[in-house]
């Protein structure tokens, strides 16, 4: 799950972030969705049984 996961994350990322070069208030919400999955992935691996 989680290869399939972060691909994703990355290219809605990326995207937010490229609508951000121009919007201030798209970059923001980039930003802060990174720092939501980038915790959100981290739990997850951290709690997440079998992945070791």
């Amino acid at each position: 799950m989680f290869k399939t996961i972060l691909p994703v994350a990355v290219a809605l990322w990326l995207a937010l972030a490229a609508i951000g070069a121009w919007n201030v208030v798209a970059f923001a919400v980039a930003a802060l969705a990174a720092v939501g999955l980038g915790t959100y992935l981290l739990a997850r691996a951290v709690t997440e049984p079998g992945q070791r």
